[in-house]
């Protein structure tokens, strides 16, 4: 892990994934996520050889690659935590993480690095009405992105520094995923649209990059996501279960899964995908012999 400085007091820590802070001073600093648990100790010797302290972290959304450290930073250093309202419920629990993960039992969290120390309270819960929040005494601005996750969030740094976190996964991240993953697509695409009106001087996307201008990667970015939405729905034949179509598209995509939890969560995206092509008329969906079933809508 480096750091680098994106402008004024926004900075970014660079690794796998692209972190980023705002200095309040020569040392303290508000981490804008935390990154995942398997990074903990590359974080935790750059903050010492920077001599950097996290004051807070307002995080973006509550999957465990953004707040993988938050539990960690609370407790080390009194980290205060922000995040969203409808994210911070998810991870103030067990029960929570594991609802998450529903196919994870209690053992199963316990012993997963990236799960096992999830569980934090949040500080400073973020509402839905809200576009403006003072962390340590320090204005960001707030723009709510749904669809990735149930209540993520953009953060706006005073620096006119635009966090997208993972309301933008980037082309060129999603070009070797099989899978864009949402718990809601039509909100996915309804918030790219709110990323297109905001303005900002730099943008920063988590996985991975930063940008001058972030239009044209939205548009790449959709077009990407699309285009797999357009073949999933092809895979959709006279009579499938969710899990029929999941098979298929592994065989089709050349992906052989034998991990429970993996696959768990691919069934979990293709879910949100059926959901998607029944609400703007592409498929319909009975139930037959205690079964769910799906087909496309050849319309005429």
């Amino acid at each position: 892990m480096e750091i680098s400085q994106v402008k004024g007091n926004t900075w970014m820590i660079k690794s796998w994934e692209l972190i980023p802070f705002y200095r309040l001073d020569a040392h303290r600093i508000i981490l804008l996520d935390s990154g995942q648990a398997d990074q903990r100790t590359e974080l935790e010797e750059l903050l010492q050889r920077e001599q950097l302290v996290p004051a807070a972290v307002l995080s973006t959304h509550a999957h465990i690659d953004h707040v993988g450290n938050n539990r960690f930073l609370r407790e080390k250093y009194g980290a205060r935590i922000a995040l969203p309202l409808g994210e911070a419920g998810t991870i103030a629990s067990k029960t929570g993480i594991m609802f998450q993960n529903i196919h994870q039992s209690f053992q199963d969290v316990n012993s997963d690095i990236l799960r096992r120390d999830l569980e934090c309270v949040t500080d400073r819960i973020i509402l839905p009405e809200e576009t403006r929040v003072e962390i340590c005494g320090v204005p960001f601005g707030i723009i709510h992105t749904p669809g990735h996750s149930v209540d993520h969030i953009c953060i706006r740094t005073p620096d006119n520094v635009l966090y997208a976190g993972d309301a933008l996964i980037t082309a060129r991240t999603l070009e070797h995923a099989k899978f864009p993953y949402a718990v809601h697509m039509q909100a996915y695409f309804d918030s790219l649209n709110v990323l297109r009106r905001e303005r900002a001087d730099i943008y920063i996307a988590a996985h991975e990059g930063v940008y001058t201008d972030l239009i044209p990667e939205i548009d790449k970015t959709e077009r990407k996501i699309r285009t797999l939405l357009n073949r999933y729905l092809l895979m959709l034949e006279e009579k499938m279960t969710a899990n029929m179509l999941t098979a298929r598209i592994c065989r089709t995509f050349g992906i052989d899964s034998h991990e429970i939890f993996f696959l768990a969560y691919l069934e979990l995206s293709v879910q949100v995908y059926l959901n998607y092509f029944r609400e703007h008329g592409l498929a319909e969906c009975w139930v037959e012999d205690n079964m769910i079933w799906y087909r496309r809508k050849d319309n005429e």
